[in-house]
C-alpha cells in the first residue's frame, strides 16, 4: 500500500516518521490509536521479515507516515 502525493502537497514542509509494532493487525491498530494517527497520514506500511541468524528479530511492521 503506498500513497501518492500531488506536486501541490510534496512541496509543502512535512516530516515523515517511522514507526516499529509486532506483525499482527491488532497491535498495528492499537499503536496507530495510541499514537492518534490519521489513516491519510500513513504512507507506506511494510512488514519486515524475522531473522533466525545472528540476532533473532519476530516479524515486525515498519510504518512511515506524515507529520506536518
Amino acid at each position: 500500500m503506498t500513497k501518492t502525493r500531488s506536486i501541490g502537497r510534496a512541496n509543502r514542509l512535512g516530516m515523515v516518521k517511522e514507526l516499529f509494532t509486532e506483525a499482527t493487525l491488532p497491535a498495528l491498530s492499537s499503536a496507530l490509536v495510541n499514537r492518534g494517527i490519521d489513516p491519510h497520514a500513513i504512507i507506506t506500511i511494510v512488514e519486515m521479515h524475522r531473522h533466525t541468524m545472528a540476532n533473532p528479530t519476530p516479524s515486525r511492521f515498519r510504518v512511515l507516515y506524515e507529520v506536518n
